[in-house]
């Protein structure tokens, strides 16, 4: 699989484009209330959601934070998932931090 580093997208736009639910099951979740947990009912929340609108946070060798496309479980710390769902062929990375 081919990964597209946009550097370009900000979180911000990345928000405002792919619209991401917030986690109900725990209102102060981290990433303003966005992150589900990777265990219990928030992973069982993120397995019931369009794969295409799921969204992993991970940490980087450098401990640097990456938003990816897609559900992904080595050095996950969390998943978002959002209304629209991300429609390219290659996975999307975004630097959060």
């Amino acid at each position: 699989m081919t990964t597209t580093i946009d550097t370009t997208l900000t979180f911000d736009d990345w928000r405002d484009a792919y619209r991401p639910i917030r986690n109900a099951l725990r209102p102060a979740a981290p990433f303003d209330g966005l992150m589900f947990e990777t265990f219990g009912p928030e992973l069982d929340a993120v397995a019931a959601a369009d794969p295409a609108c799921v969204w992993t946070i991970v940490e980087g060798e450098d401990e640097s934070l990456w938003l990816l496309s897609g559900c992904h479980f080595v050095n996950r710390l969390g998943y978002c998932i959002t209304e629209h769902p991300w429609s390219g062929i290659d996975q999307l990375e975004i630097r959060l931090d």
